[in-house]
């Protein structure tokens, strides 16, 4: 990767920025729209922790998820891909009241960036994690999340997102965008605690969760 959010040489910050920050406000602006005009229904609401958390959602759901959720009443961290193209996400992001970004995914200092997330999981941070992203394949669980999860001591809270209506993308992870009018149900699942004996059972109770 030639060029990160944070290393784009001073002659290209011009067009970056108007990329950035045109699209990612065109993104805030069109799943708000879209927010208001869908019908959202929540069940499992008693089953959030009274302090922080880590949602657990499938990759597929990323659209539905930033349509549904605007400003979070508990300060929220995110992980996300350093890569230049990345960044209407990130501005998108800071527009829905994410309080914190750190730099990083599978490959591209990864290993690294969950340490700083468990770090601002430990001061009373709240994430969301897609654990069969960046790349997929498909609704596969990855383990990362279960070990943030046991570093730190926050609960994991699995998090379903079904919509009436939607349009799919030809993407590795079929990502989904509801369409105006429709109904998109939240449903969270009872939180998951990881400890290092329970391992092997939260991982296939978050498996199932998310099914």
């Amino acid at each position: 990767m030639r060029y990160r959010v944070d290393n784009i040489p001073w002659y290209l910050k011009i067009p970056f920025w108007i990329y950035g920050y045109g699209c990612g406000l065109a993104m805030y602006l069109a799943s708000y729209m879209v927010r208001v005009m869908c019908r959202v229904t929540t069940q499992g609401r008693e089953h959030l922790p009274p302090s922080n958390f880590i949602l657990c959602t499938w990759h597929d759901n990323i659209f539905p998820y930033l349509t549904v959720f605007h400003h979070h009443p508990v300060a929220h961290v995110w992980m996300n891909h350093p890569a230049w193209y990345m960044k209407p996400v990130h501005v998108m992001a800071a527009l829905i009241g994410i309080r914190e970004l750190v730099l990083g995914s599978t490959g591209h200092g990864g290993k690294v960036a969950a340490d700083r997330l468990v770090d601002y999981l430990k001061q009373g941070y709240a994430t969301m994690a897609f654990p069969d992203g960046p790349a997929g394949p498909r609704r596969v669980l990855k383990k990362g999340v279960l070990h943030m999860a046991l570093q730190s001591g926050v609960p994991i809270v699995p998090l379903k997102i079904k919509t009436s209506r939607c349009l799919t993308l030809p993407t590795w992870d079929q990502k989904r965008i509801p369409f105006p009018g429709s109904t998109v149900q939240v449903i969270y699942e009872k939180p998951i605690r990881v400890t290092h004996e329970n391992f092997e059972w939260a991982t296939e109770e978050l498996t199932k969760a998310l099914s």
